[in-house]
């Protein structure tokens, strides 16, 4: 959790956003349920149920935090996530990258 969080500060992501926790809740059920290959849907949906909201909002508060903060900073993503992208990652693809940030440093 604390790594999720230090990525997503890094990103400019920050508590504000409705999507930062839920973020961060997404990132911990992928760590939880490694090797089960869930769809970014499923996660949706845990997150729905964890937060009494809908799986779309979850997607959309997730969505929202991502879109700001690429409109404010674009080269902190490709600097914290790598890659370059012409726009803001989707939702998944966001969740996938920060994921993989995070396992990198666990080591």
């Amino acid at each position: 959790m604390i790594e999720t969080e230090e990525v997503l500060n890094s990103l400019n992501i920050t508590t504000n956003y409705k999507g930062y926790k839920i973020i961060v809740q997404a990132v911990d059920i992928m760590f939880d349920s490694e090797g089960k290959n869930l769809t970014a849907q499923a996660i949706y949906h845990q997150l729905a149920d964890a937060n009494s909201i809908s799986p779309s909002s979850a997607e959309r508060n997730i969505s929202t935090a991502i879109v700001r903060a690429w409109s404010v900073a674009p080269q902190k993503f490709e600097k914290v996530l790598g890659g370059k992208e012409a726009s803001a990652p989707k939702t998944a693809e966001f969740l996938r990258l920060v994921y993989e940030k995070v396992k990198r440093m666990r080591g």
